[in-house]
């Protein structure tokens, strides 16, 4: 990133547009992973900082106390919601440089430490210009949590700056509690894949053949054979030939289909349980009658008295 701005130097500064108006206020600073440099914050646009908006921190710059940015209050506003305290993930980086990309930034004026005119767009701004940066994780350290400092105000330095200036004291005093606000997030948990390979093995099978073999028939002459008997050769050599068969095994392999197998993607449903620390805000009542201080807890179960 080109921006050199340190985290402490914007915490819990004022936010304000090209034309010096307020927006509201940092909340929380996000760090770039691989560089470590700051590259969000979150500004608290709503009434006593109830919602906080992610701004990219380029083109921004420090005006006096003031972070400057070259957006106005309704582009910030209308920027994609993610839970603020938690890691950015590529795929959200890329949804809001795409939306700041595409929202027409108004550039600084020059009544307001020089620059070009309000309402001109930087150079490259489009779809062209979706990469503001590149994407990475952004983290938030906890050092530079505001919430912290905003806890470590004095009770009645946080009642004044809840009213504002000019307001008058309210005679109630609200007590708020934690709530937990669960939600859930696809994300890659792992791989499956199916894969074939060959393996040998040794195949021993019987099969049965057949062939031929010659056997020596002895037939005495009879009445029945004497004719042919004595119409053979004359005394003397002679050959006789017949040829034999037999069966012989001939073995080819051939490849054959067997069964079809793919893999199937089931969600199985299932329950986590989660564990959190929640605070809650206890009233406690003091008065001193008589000389005698008495000090009592005001439960949220106590009944309301009867005028």
């Amino acid at each position: 990133m080109s921006t050199q701005i340190q985290p402490e130097q914007v915490l819990g500064h004022k936010v304000v547009d090209p034309a010096g108006h307020r927006i509201g206020s940092v909340g929380q600073v996000y760090l770039d992973d691989r560089s470590g440099e700051a590259e969000w914050v979150t500004v608290q646009t709503g009434r006593l900082g109830g919602r906080e908006c992610f701004v990219p921190l380029k083109d921004a710059r420090l005006v006096g106390d003031d972070l400057q940015v070259p957006y106005e209050k309704e582009q910030i506003r209308g920027a994609p919601e993610y839970e603020v305290g938690q890691r950015l993930s590529v795929e959200q980086e890329e949804d809001l440089y795409h939306y700041y990309a595409t929202a027409a930034p108004t550039r600084v004026t020059a009544g307001r430490g020089g620059g070009p005119e309000a309402g001109q767009r930087p150079a490259g701004t489009g779809e062209a210009q979706a990469g503001y940066g590149t994407p990475g994780r952004a983290t938030v350290p906890e050092r530079w949590d505001v919430e912290r400092r905003r806890e470590a105000m004095e009770p009645e330095a946080r009642g004044r700056a809840a009213r504002g200036p000019g307001v008058e004291a309210d005679s109630a005093i609200t007590r708020s509690e934690e709530e937990l606000r669960i939600r859930t997030e696809r994300v890659r948990i792992g791989h499956a894949r199916l894969r074939k390979y060959v393996v040998t093995e040794q195949v021993r099978q019987t099969v049965p053949v057949v062939h031929e073999e010659v056997r020596i028939e002895r037939e005495p002459i009879t009445e029945r054979n004497i004719g042919p008997a004595v119409r053979g050769p004359d005394l003397g050599e002679a050959e006789y030939e017949v040829v034999l068969h037999g069966e012989r095994l001939i073995v080819t392999k051939e490849t054959v289909p067997k069964e079809r197998i793919r893999l199937r993607v089931e969600e199985v449903h299932d329950q986590e349980t989660v564990s959190e620390e929640l605070r809650k805000e206890r009233l406690v009542m003091e008065d001193d009658i008589s000389g005698e201080r008495r000090t009592r807890a005001v439960g949220e179960d106590e009944p309301e008295r009867r005028r």
